[in-house]
């Protein structure tokens, strides 16, 4: 009897041993997938990081925003003023951006038949967010053509003078334009460069509502031109 028991517990100790034995080699299994798992995860993480270059630069602009016959001789058409942005390009051929535009504050005088001045004075601010693909060149390696395409928000900050005494602020909440830009760039160093760009604005969809003008779209679609410098890190 007490030999059939030793056998018996000798057989479920090696029973165990076994057990134990195939759980340790499957956590031994998992833990090393795991750890591989992580070990790709970070060599493709560190890859994609190096990837990514950001940048941060300023434009100077000047924004052609022709009125509509209506409001041609009350309303300004330049609009000079300048743009900070940051982003980040992905690849040799795609990248983003994200800037914030403030115009100078342009204004237009106009005299009725008893010589009173009557002031119009306009600001152009807002925000971007654009898409951009470049197009680098093979044999100048310093060059590369892009083109953008994305969202604009503006705001037009309108204020109205009568003989130098305001007579309205601005009500104005902006609009969505939709934004398209063509240019190149030249790095002189590996970091800082220069860009210029020609641009579209679809500012005809801007809506002015003041004590004056009431939800009215004053103006056309804008051309664009900026010019600046950048350092990409």
């Amino acid at each position: 009897m007490e030999y059939e028991l030793r056998k018996l517990g000798k057989r479920h100790m090696q029973s165990l041993g076994k057990y134990l034995g195939e759980c340790w080699k499957k956590s031994l299994a998992k833990s090393l997938v795991f750890a591989s798992s992580l070990t790709i995860s970070g060599m493709a993480s560190a890859h994609w990081f190096e990837c990514v270059n950001p940048f941060i630069g300023v434009d100077f602009y000047q924004a052609w925003m022709r009125p509509k016959p209506d409001f041609n001789h009350f309303f300004p058409k330049n609009f000079p003023g300048v743009t900070i942005y940051l982003g980040a390009k992905f690849s040799n051929y795609m990248g983003v951006e994200l800037g914030y535009d403030v115009s100078a504050r342009q204004t237009r005088s106009v005299r009725d038949i008893e010589s009173n001045r009557f002031n119009i004075r306009i600001t152009r601010t807002g925000g971007h967010f654009d898409l951009i693909g470049y197009m680098p060149l093979d044999c100048y390696d310093c060059f590369e053509f892009f083109g953008s395409i994305g969202y604009g928000w503006i705001q037009p900050q309108v204020s109205f003078y009568f003989n130098g005494h305001s007579l309205s602020e601005n009500n104005n909440r902006g609009n969505g334009v939709l934004r398209l830009g063509l240019g190149t760039s030249y790095m002189f160093t590996e970091c800082l460069g220069i860009r210029a760009k020609i641009g579209y604005e679809g500012t005809s969809s801007l809506r002015y509502n003041t004590r004056f003008i009431h939800s009215s779209r004053p103006y056309r679609d804008s051309l664009t031109f900026a010019a600046g410098f950048f350092a990409r890190f």
